[in-house]
């Protein structure tokens, strides 16, 4: 009788599995449970805490174009690094073009936040009291376009008024991506920054910058006028 007691306790206690399963509540243990124990989208957002997944718990080429959804990665959720080089990008270009006609040395001047980058001249009588003109020099100088003329030697009429010099310049403007407009500076044209452009250093800078420029077109003038009236007195014998 006691034999047959003891085989029955031991055989209770040998299969534990019969006596009935209980699902698990509080695991704390490492790789325990694998991906194939886990349902197909049984982990949902609303089941991941906020920040728990860094970039390194995501495999290198996993998240791919295909799998984030169309306008999901917004401006805000962009690195500030990334932001600011976005920002900082040329959105829109605009070009502006203006014409001068002036006797012998005509002088076309960009607007405010543009910079010159292109001349455009020719020398063409306006009536028949002008002289013919021969293009001399067509240019860039400063923030503005620049034509000189001289008059014809085989044509000219010392009766007749000076050639006309028709100096035309195109300028350009730009905006960033967040509406903020690029301002002409001596490496070209850079995205405008209140607080650095602003300050006392950084407006005498640009000043004297803006001032060269301006002693540097009155200077390519003066030179040409010069060279004109020398050249005009020569003919002129």
């Amino acid at each position: 009788m006691k034999s047959r007691e003891v085989a029955l306790l031991v055989c209770a206690f040998s299969f534990p599995q019969f006596v009935g399963a209980q699902a698990a509540t509080d695991l704390n243990c490492t790789q325990c449970v694998g991906s194939s124990d886990i349902a197909n989208d049984s982990v949902g957002s609303a089941k991941i805490k906020n920040k728990s997944i860094t970039s390194t718990d995501i495999a290198a080429g996993a998240v791919k174009s295909g799998i984030i959804n169309n306008d999901a990665v917004t401006h805000q959720k962009l690195s500030p690094g990334v932001r600011e080089k976005l920002d900082g990008a040329i959105a829109g270009v605009a070009a502006y073009y203006d014409a001068v006609d002036d006797y012998s040395v005509a002088v076309a001047h960009c607007a405010e936040n543009t910079i010159a980058f292109a001349a455009n001249c020719y020398c063409i009588p306006l009536s028949e009291e002008n002289n013919v003109g021969v293009l001399l020099a067509c240019a860039v100088e400063g923030n503005g376009g620049l034509a000189a003329c001289l008059p014809d030697a085989n044509t000219y009429d010392p009766d007749k008024t000076a050639p006309v010099a028709t100096a035309g310049v195109s300028c350009l403007a730009a905006t960033s991506a967040d509406g903020t407009p690029f301002i002409p500076a001596p490496t070209g044209l850079v995205p405008f920054n209140a607080e650095r452009d602003a300050s006392q250093d950084s407006v005498l800078q640009i000043a004297q910058w803006q001032k060269q420029q301006h002693k540097e077109l009155e200077a390519a003038v003066a030179k040409y006028k010069e060279f004109i009236a020398t050249y005009t007195s020569r003919i002129r014998k």
